[in-house]
């Protein structure tokens, strides 16, 4: 936990990121490289039968916390995040293609809860495709719908070397409109493991650096993300922990 703690502190005191690009010439397609990336995050091929839950603790840059655990089972089609709040505790998940959502255990959510935490049909399937991607992002990119682009560069991102790998969503093509728009993967030329994202959509547009992993069930899951805007301003920062088996 200490360790951990450390790196939380250090990834979020990052104001800014630069990306320089390289001129190198570069030998694989940005598809290959995706699927080296899979190889490196799931390197059993867990993924499309995966069940996995971690604890999430996210700081928002005004300071706000939000608790969580996060729990999926591709197998029996279940999400679920619970969240831990001064309110309540909030679950709000998906059980066999059924969304379910309840505050304190009752099903009666008053309207402002349910705005700001996205209780709504729409809403809780984008967090279901949000916290995948905390399990799997690479998997989850690769059956996004989102459209992988062949040309790769090599860029300085977060003092690495870095391949950008840059996916492509349209709305007539993704399979929810949480992939919609541009995002770029960064992953680490050494060992394909990734290091960031920079995400472009309609109304939004920002970064996020990567630091450390930590083993659940399997998966090689991103231990520390902190994001910022286009400007180079703090959104928050949020740390990945594996919950013991049997809680």
């Amino acid at each position: 936990m200490k360790n951990a703690m450390i790196y939380f502190i250090l990834a979020f005191s990052m104001a800014s990121v630069y990306c320089y690009a390289q001129d190198l010439k570069i030998n694989l397609t940005g598809k290959e490289i995706l699927e080296r990336t899979i190889k490196y995050h799931d390197p059993n091929g867990l993924w499309d039968n995966y069940k996995g839950k971690l604890f999430e603790v996210t700081v928002f840059a005004s300071n706000y916390v939000v608790k969580e655990t996060i729990e999926i089972d591709k197998p029996n089609d279940i999400y679920l995040s619970t969240c831990f709040q001064d309110f309540g505790t909030l679950k709000r998940g998906i059980d066999k293609g059924k969304n379910i959502f309840s505050l304190n255990d009752k099903p009666d959510i008053p309207e402002e809860i349910k705005k700001n935490w996205g209780i709504s049909n729409d809403g809780i399937k984008q967090f279901r495709e949000e916290h995948y991607g905390h399990f799997g992002l690479p998997m989850v990119y690769k059956k996004s719908g989102m459209t992988i682009q062949d040309e790769v560069k090599v860029v300085d991102f977060d003092g690495r070397k870095c391949y950008a790998v840059t996916f492509i969503g349209k709305p007539d093509l993704t399979i929810n409109s949480f992939y919609t728009g541009e995002q770029i993967l960064y992953i680490d030329v050494n060992n394909f493991s990734m290091k960031g994202l920079r995400w472009k959509m309609p109304d939004t547009e920002g970064v996020q650096i990567f630091a450390g992993e930590v083993d659940i069930n399997g998966i090689k899951v991103v231990h520390v993300k902190c994001a910022f805007d286009k400007d180079g301003n703090a959104l928050g920062s949020s740390i990945n922990l594996p919950i013991p088996t049997g809680n």
